[in-house]
């Protein structure tokens, strides 16, 4: 797995946690059908719509999608130092 790709999973994740606690009416459902309109498929024998099955590009739309929410989303990073 790309580092890109596990990186963007574990920012949907914080931005998930950030929903739950600021947007009212946010629930784990409404997560997954915010996957499931960015192309997020259900997994294999089971009914959960899950970032596995997302591209890098799906992903990159989703967590916009919860930037447009107010999520505050950091697109600077810092290498350490050198």
């Amino acid at each position: 797995m790309s580092e890109l790709l596990k990186h963007q999973r574990q920012l949907l994740g914080i931005a998930k946690t950030w929903a739950l606690a600021n947007v009212p009416g946010w629930s784990d459902d409404c997560h997954r059908d915010l996957l499931a309109a960015h192309g997020g498929r259900a997994s294999r024998g089971g009914d959960r719509v899950s970032a596995l099955s997302m591209s890098s590009r799906q992903i990159g739309a989703a967590l916009d999608d919860y930037a447009r929410r107010g999520w505050p989303r950091r697109k600077t990073f810092s290498r350490g130092a050198s």
